[in-house]
């Protein structure tokens, strides 16, 4: 599998698409909901492979070939199976919606929302967190190892470019019993952290 040098992420989600998306004018709910779809449909655009072991997974994802590498760009995967992605692959496109160097106020409603329509998932900085997490979520769940569908993905913790603050998944982080402290060892200098865990 050839990786694009351009994510597909920052491919489908440009900044013209997440114009329309994010319509401050649409209930916050309405918005979320178009976030979600908007994730499968990134989740679609990618074509999973079946890897024949774990290992060999971890082999391509580390010589930028796997799926996820596809989706959103480079990361290592550590001895714990925590993934570590270098830098969002949103950051450029979010910037271009900015007004006066900010983020619009609306979108931390939209945040919000999410958080209020699934406690304990905190780890999320801008809405276009949502629609990356739902694809990485589902393109995970997608990827076969020996034939088999048999990968559970962990958001853990989401850490801004601009500023250094940390969000964390509570949710994430008690499911592989990692604490806050171990996460922001991990996040330190980078932009995004989760786990893909082989459950058979």
């Amino acid at each position: 599998m050839k990786v694009a040098t351009k994510t597909t992420l920052a491919e489908v989600l440009s900044a013209d698409v997440l114009r329309d998306i994010l319509d401050e004018d649409m209930p916050v709910e309405d918005i979320v909901m178009r976030l979600f779809q908007t994730g499968h449909e990134l989740a679609d655009a990618i074509h999973t492979h079946s890897h024949a072991t774990w290992e060999e997974f971890k082999k391509a994802h580390a010589s930028g070939e796997s799926e996820l590498v596809q989706l959103e760009g480079a990361s290592s995967i550590d001895n714990d199976d925590v993934v570590i992605l270098r830098g969002c692959p949103m950051a450029g496109e979010m910037a271009k919606l900015a007004v006066d160097g900010k983020p619009p106020a609306f979108h931390t409603r939209i945040v919000e929302e999410y958080k209020a329509q699934n406690p304990g998932s905190n780890s999320v900085l801008h809405p276009g967190c949502i629609a990356h997490q739902v694809a990485r979520q589902l393109i995970a769940r997608q990827i076969e190892i020996d034939g088999e569908s048999c990968l559970n993905y962990y958001q853990l913790a989401c850490r801004s470019g601009a500023t250094g603050a940390v969000v964390y998944d509570d949710n994430g982080l008690d499911a592989i019993g990692m604490t806050k402290q171990q996460a922001a060892d991990l996040i330190a200098g980078y932009a995004c952290l989760y786990a893909i865990v082989k459950t058979k």
